[in-house]
């Protein structure tokens, strides 16, 4: 192992880091949709206990809970946020997150979700997690159009 190696090793760990943010990202903007208010104070010093307890080696607590309060603030940012949530099966720089970017119907900004198959995507649609779900096959349903589709299997 050399230099390089442990770079591109770091790379790696970098992109997976980035991507777990955005799924995380992506469950908040959906549970504020089940939610009253973006603040939980009690759910967020569950989350930092939580963290803090698993955070015992070389990222320790006086590094990862100021990290993960930066991150339940950025959830909230994006919780209170007028926006569209679109959701799609794929992953991001996709040709199905780009037709997704192509959906805003009223203006506002989108926000993309994406999910690992139709089956999760549908039932979120179902349940008005997502304000679009964008179908592998083209179709753009609402929720109301999800509840009424005929789930396929």
């Amino acid at each position: 192992m050399n230099l390089d190696d442990l770079r591109r090793d770091i790379d790696r760990i970098d992109a997976a880091i980035v991507a777990l943010l955005d799924e995380r990202f992506g469950k908040a903007l959906m549970a504020r949709r089940l939610k009253a208010d973006t603040m939980d104070p009690a759910r967020e010093e569950a989350v930092l206990a939580r963290v803090a307890a698993l955070s015992t080696e070389l990222a320790d607590a006086a590094f990862t809970v100021p990290l993960f309060k930066e991150v339940i603030r950025k959830s909230r940012d994006l919780q209170d946020d007028p926006h569209l949530t679109v959701g799609f099966v794929g992953t991001r720089g996709s040709e199905a997150d780009a037709a997704v970017r192509r959906t805003a119907r009223d203006g506002r900004p989108v926000r993309c979700v994406p999910f690992g198959d139709e089956d999760g995507l549908r039932d979120a649609a179902r349940c008005g997690l997502v304000d679009y779900a964008c179908m592998p096959d083209g179709a753009v349903l609402t929720p109301s159009e999800a509840m009424s589709a005929k789930n396929p299997g």
